[in-house]
């Protein structure tokens, strides 16, 4: 497994289930980005539990073949790491969100394909989608949303809509935002939680 570690307190009024969210950082070392990164969605959702994970990870690459196999290397450390998690808080995988940029996004989303869910929401920061390790069977259980800034993106758009076009083809209950420099990540990614309802729900609704 990956080393771990809780983020924040969970909150003396807490009531089942919570939201848990995990989030991917290349090591445990930054308390300053993971106090940033937790505080900001802790502040959206005070009930939350927030759960940092260390993956040891390049800032970027760019290669299809890199990534893929970046992927392979790291998927069954990090369902394992999920799944110890969410015992020791007792949270359902309907509640939990994973979130991650780069190349730890990628195996986040790598996730996507996995017969049996581990996870509600998987939200990534300029991260490329591993096609072939998705596979082609998305549960729909999953709700993605993938964001990209213009001055951090090592990919171009070409690449980003095309990779997004195949998956929500599969039928892939995703997202896909494509940010200025002035746009705030995290505030996207937080209001996209807030605001957007699962596919999987909308389809009950109409059925």
């Amino acid at each position: 497994m990956f080393p771990s570690k809780q983020l924040l307190s969970t909150p003396d009024d807490l009531e089942q289930p919570s939201q848990l969210f995990i989030l991917g950082f290349p090591d445990l070392e930054n308390m300053r980005m993971m106090e940033v990164v937790s505080n900001a969605y802790r502040e959206v959702f005070p009930q939350a539990q927030m759960f940092g994970i260390g993956i040891p990870s390049e800032e970027v690459i760019t290669e299809t073949s890199k990534i893929e196999e970046y992927v392979r290397n790291h998927k069954v450390n990090l369902i394992e790491t999920i799944r110890h998690i969410q015992k020791d808080t007792n949270t359902d995988a309907q509640f939990t969100a994973l979130v991650g940029s780069g190349p730890i996004g990628s195996v986040n989303l790598s996730l996507l394909g996995l017969s049996s869910p581990i996870a509600g929401r998987v939200i990534t920061f300029n991260s490329y989608l591993p096609i072939e390790s998705v596979g082609n069977n998305i549960s729909l259980d999953y709700t993605a949303h993938l964001i990209y800034t213009e001055t951090e993106c090592e990919f171009g758009r070409e690449r980003i809509e095309s990779d997004f076009k195949f998956i929500k083809d599969l039928g892939a209950d995703i997202t896909l935002d494509l940010l200025g420099g002035h746009e705030d990540p995290i505030d996207t990614s937080i209001n996209r939680l807030k605001t957007c309802i699962p596919l999987k729900i909308i389809n009950q609704i109409n059925q």
